[in-house]
């Protein structure tokens, strides 16, 4: 990847959407921490899709500008499709719950069930998606949790699935359902929960329609992140147009980069220095 190929623009944050839940709190943590900076130093990065930019990584970033009412955001703009960008799933791991609580919930919700498997049929279902996820308790008992076909509806139960502990439980994402080194890590771990992977159109689908997954668990793996670039609020802000914002962010890369102040990182990540 060469440098020429980062593409930064300012776009409206009306025109951002989210194909995640968002926690409260922690978007207005983020925001309190922007206003006491007074800049964006990374920059949301996003797929532009129907004229709107969807967030694959940097949502509380994006949520925090809107909660502070700043008319534009900086994002970095990247194909969805390309090579470079891959999407995996994040694992939800649970500490201090009792899992007969997780499982009384999950039975109240309509049209979703609970079927004891062993691990391969858990692992065999969720990639073809014939499961909304399975739950791994510490003793190794893994059960699938059944529900609906169609993926809006199955993303709808999910939410209502993840609700149940969001909040109420110790939560922590993880990349690996392997007992053996996440209790020694996480010696309270009450249970695991594992969540398919989604492709590129389905989150696509799902974000046009206004279908949120539920927080954390798309897991978006990038490179050629532009990171540093450290653009004042005050700018965002302004009631400057969007044509005159962005030739101002072209002039001042275009400055970044003559003066040899872009460095690539093998990673790979770009940092743009003051």
């Amino acid at each position: 990847m060469d440098v020429a190929e980062i593409t930064l623009r300012i776009v409206r944050v009306e025109d951002i959407i989210l194909h995640e839940g968002q926690d409260p709190l922690v978007v207005k943590r983020l925001a309190e921490r922007l206003r006491q900076d007074g800049i964006l130093r990374n920059p949301p990065i996003v797929s532009e899709a129907d004229k709107r930019y969807i967030v694959l990584d940097g949502a509380t970033r994006a949520g925090a500008l809107d909660y502070l009412g700043i008319r534009d955001a900086l994002v970095q703009i990247v194909d969805y499709a390309a090579r470079h960008i891959c999407l995996d799933s994040w694992h939800h791991l649970i500490q201090r719950m009792p899992p007969s609580d997780l499982f009384d919930g999950i039975a109240a919700i309509p049209g979703v069930s609970i079927e004891h498997v062993d691990a391969p049929q858990a692992e065999r279902d969720l990639t073809l998606h014939k499961s909304l996820c399975y739950i791994l308790l510490r003793n190794g008992a893994t059960y699938a949790v059944r529900g609906a076909d169609a993926l809006e509806s199955a993303v709808a139960q999910l939410n209502q699935v993840v609700s149940l502990y969001a909040g109420k439980a110790e939560v922590y994402r993880a990349v690996t359902t392997d007992l053996g080194i996440l209790t020694r890590e996480y010696p309270d771990l009450s249970m695991v929960i594992a969540f398919p992977r989604y492709t590129p159109f389905e989150v696509t689908r799902l974000a046009l329609n206004g279908t949120k997954l539920p927080m954390g668990i798309t897991r978006h793996l990038i490179s050629g992140r532009a990171i540093g670039i450290n653009v004042p609020l005050d700018r965002l802000a302004s009631d400057e147009s969007l044509e005159a914002k962005n030739a101002w962010l072209q002039k001042w890369l275009m400055d970044k980069i003559h003066a040899r102040k872009v460095r690539f990182y093998q990673e790979p990540v770009f940092v743009f220095d003051e």
